[in-house]
């Protein structure tokens, strides 16, 4: 079985090769073409030839006084001069002469072989001998008739004779372009290679961008700037990464030496009653450290992994809501909370991950429900505009301090006299989610009484 050609791998081998089928097509065009013309201008010399000869033959059998007698020798009687040209077009055009008295008798025939068919008609035709097309001229005179043919293979001849001798300097070039050609592909990939050295050769701790000398071609400047713009993400990745775990280096250290020092006092404690104490302030500082790591986890996501890539769908922003208001209904008894929700009563959609909105809105709810006193209330509004969804969270908290709204977003920040647990991750998490969804947030006083009014801002790319 005959494998299908394959091309190679290399780009510069894939340039020349089509480069060399190319320049193939063209010397075939300018073959044929050089070919078409020679015959058209070999069928109007040898057209030309062919009347020349028919009237020179004509006019000196016209001025001989001829006898139809067998004895007479009509070669004899035909100029010497031109007797010579006809026998040389014989020789080397494969040209005929004939001559035919008024009485239509062949009285002259340059070839003992040939004998064409005298044509009625003067002028130029192409007819068919033998199987053979021939071009003719009649001459047709009062006392005399004159007939010169020619085979068209030998203008065929002649034509392809001298377009093979004008595409042999092209066919003696194309090696020549060939190698000249590998030099200059060569050459001018020399700046693809460069960036691969370069690339190569980086500190990925300490990436930089590609120097604008590589982008000296205009079909690599796509190239280089998607480069870039990896290397920039992926520095921006680097170093949010770092900053991560340098965070979370210094946010584990507190709580697990507390809970060392917690163990050691158990393992000095000889009373049931102070290690039962112990063992309850333990648990309390392992749920807080798991807290911490769950949203450590939850940023690193948001941060580190590519959301682009994964689908969205719609989700129903009211349903979601109330399954967290489920999840937390024992701490909202236990505080005694009161919950206002005069949520809309058909579902409200966003485009997104419901991870993403699960940890968004519960984040929000969490943060409210820790800082409202007992007995207190927290009120959640979603409304649905024409450009916009609008969810609005109001507690009757102790809110936060106009001067603090910035930095509360900040990871690990924690407000001054804040003695709640926490990570001080929630509200970063929030804001990198925000991010993604092109939302904003904005942090405001309670209108009616103490406390802090939450409004987000989502675009309005619902689905019914």
């Amino acid at each position: 079985m005959i494998k299908p050609l394959s091309l190679p791998n290399s780009l510069q081998k894939k340039i020349l090769f089509w480069l060399a089928i190319n320049i193939t097509i063209a010397l075939s065009f300018v073959g044929c073409a050089i070919y078409y013309i020679a015959l058209s201008q070999a069928n109007e010399l040898s057209d030309y030839h062919l009347t020349q000869s028919a009237y020179l033959l004509a006019d000196n059998l016209s001025e001989i006084e001829i006898d139809n007698s067998p004895t007479t020798d009509t070669d004899s009687l035909i100029d010497s001069q031109l007797q010579a040209d006809l026998e040389a077009d014989k020789l080397n055009d494969q040209m005929i002469g004939q001559a035919w008295d008024k009485d239509r008798n062949l009285i002259y025939n340059s070839s003992a072989e040939i004998e064409l068919t005298l044509y009625k008609d003067s002028g130029l035709k192409t007819i068919t001998y033998n199987n053979e097309q021939w071009r003719v001229f009649n001459e047709n005179r009062k006392n005399i008739s004159v007939q010169i043919a020619q085979p068209l293979k030998v203008r065929n001849k002649k034509a392809f004779n001298l377009a093979i001798n004008l595409v042999i300097p092209f066919l003696a070039l194309f090696p020549i372009m060939l190698i000249t050609s590998h030099f200059i592909v060569k050459a001018n990939l020399k700046p693809l290679h460069a960036i691969a050295n370069t690339l190569d050769n980086s500190d990925f701790s300490k990436l930089q961008p590609l120097a604008s000398n590589y982008c000296t071609v205009q079909e690599l400047h796509p190239i280089y700037r998607a480069i870039n713009e990896l290397l920039a993400r992926l520095g921006d990745s680097i170093n949010k990464q770092q900053a991560l775990i340098a965070d979370a280096a210094h946010e584990l250290r507190s709580p697990l030496t507390a809970l060392k020092l917690q163990v050691q006092l158990m393992e000095r404690s000889k009373d049931a009653q102070p290690i039962k104490n112990q063992l309850t302030k333990l648990n309390e500082r392992i749920n807080r450290t798991s807290h911490l790591i769950e949203q450590l986890l939850t940023l690193a996501y948001q941060e580190l992994t590519n959301l682009n890539a994964e689908p969205l769908t719609a989700i129903d922003i009211n349903s979601l809501i109330d399954k967290i208001l489920e999840e937390y209904e024992p701490t909202l008894i236990t505080q005694q909370l009161t919950i206002h929700k005069p949520l809309p009563t058909t579902p409200v959609y966003l485009v997104g991950r419901e991870k993403d909105f699960y940890i968004l809105f519960k984040n929000l709810i969490v943060n409210a429900i820790k800082y409202t006193p007992k007995q207190g209330s927290i009120t959640l509004q979603l409304q649905q505009t024409t450009n916009s969804v609008i969810f609005n969270l109001i507690d009757t908290g102790k809110g936060i301090a106009a001067t603090e709204r910035e930095r509360v977003f900040d990871r690990f920040y924690r407000c001054a006299g804040d003695n709640t647990t926490g990570s001080g991750l929630g509200l970063a998490i929030i804001k990198k989610i925000l991010e993604f969804y092109q939302a904003s947030i904005e942090l405001m006083d309670n209108p009616n009484t103490q406390g802090l009014w939450v409004k987000v801002c989502f675009p309005n790319i619902n689905q019914n």
